[in-house]
């Protein structure tokens, strides 16, 4: 980070750069140490006083959207899917961060839970353990209007759900969390199945 200071040391400008440190360079105990601080701090607060104690706001969900129903719902009519994603990486999302020590890390949560600090999302574990992990709902969206449209009328063509276009998977798929990350490649290893009714 590059700091221009003014003469009373306050800061003018801040400008900074990440660099990517691969398994060639060798882990510093000194730093991981700090990193290990970091994430006890962050887990005492969150047990004290929620997400809200970690900087999230709970937000309400945007207007028009339809709410979060969770992957249990998908399931009614998407069985298929359902057993293939229930054997995938994304089903088992949560308990990586659990592992690493990083499941009271907003900006890790962000991509291994459901809808973060959304009154229908992820609202802590205690609060919302059905929002854990990368769902259906984390790459097609809020899926109430169409689970409501589909048991009304079971027709295919009834309350279609966008598609996932590869820039629904860059958000947490981007260069520094998933550096391999190559769209086609990983999309063939989520095998979805056919459809079931």
């Amino acid at each position: 980070m590059d700091l221009q200071l003014s003469p009373d040391a306050k800061c003018l400008s801040a400008t900074s750069h990440m660099y990517v440190l691969d398994n060639d360079v060798p882990e510093d105990p000194g730093m991981f140490d700090v990193i290990q601080q970091y994430n006890s701090e962050l887990s005492r607060l969150n047990r004290h006083g929620g997400l809200e104690a970690l900087g999230l706001q709970i937000r309400p969900a945007p207007a028009g959207t339809g709410r979060f129903v969770g992957s249990e719902s998908c399931r009614e009519c998407h069985q298929i899917i359902y057993d293939n994603w229930k054997k995938s990486k994304h089903a088992n999302a949560f308990a990586t961060l659990v592992r690493r020590q990083r499941d009271n890390n907003p900006g890790c949560l962000e991509c291994h839970v459901v809808g973060l600090a959304s009154e229908d999302g992820f609202n802590g574990i205690a609060a919302t353990p059905e929002r854990v992990n990368v769902q259906c709902e984390s790459c097609h969206g809020r899926a109430s209007r169409h689970v409501q449209a589909r048991r009304a009328d079971k027709s295919k063509t009834t309350g279609q759900m966008p598609p996932v276009q590869s820039q629904s998977c860059t958000v947490c798929h981007d260069c520094i969390h998933s550096v391999k990350f190559d769209y086609s490649d990983y999309w063939k290893k989520l095998n979805h199945g056919q459809i079931s009714r």
